[in-house]
């Protein structure tokens, strides 16, 4: 059974932990994505807004590694889950789905507010020192100071 890319030219794709079952993120394919996702082993999507398919962590560096692909009954929706190289989220949360809103619809209190570009000279330290503790299984809160210089504090 494979995606139903003849109906929908572009399909949702859930992407769940294989460890801790959390929901990660949620993405589109089209056939070339999932196509380049089966041969890599690694998450790819495509972008309506760019118009393109992007591997996820071509920025970051990180990746998602496929462990198990599943379709719905409709073959219309794709579950994939992975064991991601870091954190998911582009704000750095272990997920896109960390912001809990209250009964109003409204978002609570943001797990990490900031959006960070992905420059290597920028990024990168802090990229690599979250990515370090998140492998040890640490999820500490971090805050970012960018008066006179860049640091993080944990």
């Amino acid at each position: 059974m494979k995606p139903d890319f003849n109906k929908y030219k572009i399909i949702p794709a859930i992407i769940q932990n294989k460890k801790t079952k959390k929901i990660l993120m949620q993405g589109w394919m089209n056939k070339e994505s999932f196509d380049k996702t089966i041969e890599t082993k690694k998450v790819w999507f495509f972008s309506r807004s760019k118009d393109r398919l992007w591997q996820k962590g071509e920025s970051s560096e990180n990746f998602l590694n496929v462990e198990q692909i599943k379709l719905d009954c409709d073959n219309d929706s794709i579950l994939i889950q992975v064991t991601p190289e870091g954190p998911t989220c582009h704000t750095l949360n272990e997920s896109c789905f960390d912001n809990e809103l209250d009964k109003n619809g409204y978002e609570k209190i943001p797990i990490f507010p900031y959006s960070v570009k992905y420059s290597s000279s920028f990024y990168g330290p802090f990229r690599d020192a979250v990515n370090s503790d998140f492998n040890d299984g640490k999820r500490d809160t971090y805050q970012m100071n960018f008066k006179n210089s860049f640091e993080f504090i944990r």
